[in-house]
């Protein structure tokens, strides 16, 4: 494991922690250029940051999951849009 993926790994950890935060936290995450960056990094980086990506985008998913509604369904769209699915 590399110095650089080290910070790509903690940089994604410190987003999956914002991702798990309030509604607003997480609409300003959404506002980022961010989000397609961790993406990619979901199909193409070492297991490790994979897998602080995947934790960023399950934990907004989850947020959709605890107060489903018209905003929280937009950022499932976001997601799918940043190259999701």
């Amino acid at each position: 494991c590399s110095e650089r993926s080290r910070t790509r790994k903690e940089a994604c950890w410190a987003l999956s922690n914002i991702a798990a935060g309030t509604a607003t936290q997480i609409d300003q995450l959404m506002a980022t250029p961010l989000l397609p960056e961790v993406i990619g990094l979901m199909g193409r980086d070492e297991f490790e940051v994979k897998k602080e990506c995947l934790w960023t985008v399950a934990n907004i998913c989850h947020a959709y999951s605890s107060h489903p509604g018209p905003h929280t369904a937009y950022r499932v769209g976001a997601l799918v849009q940043a190259g999701l699915l």
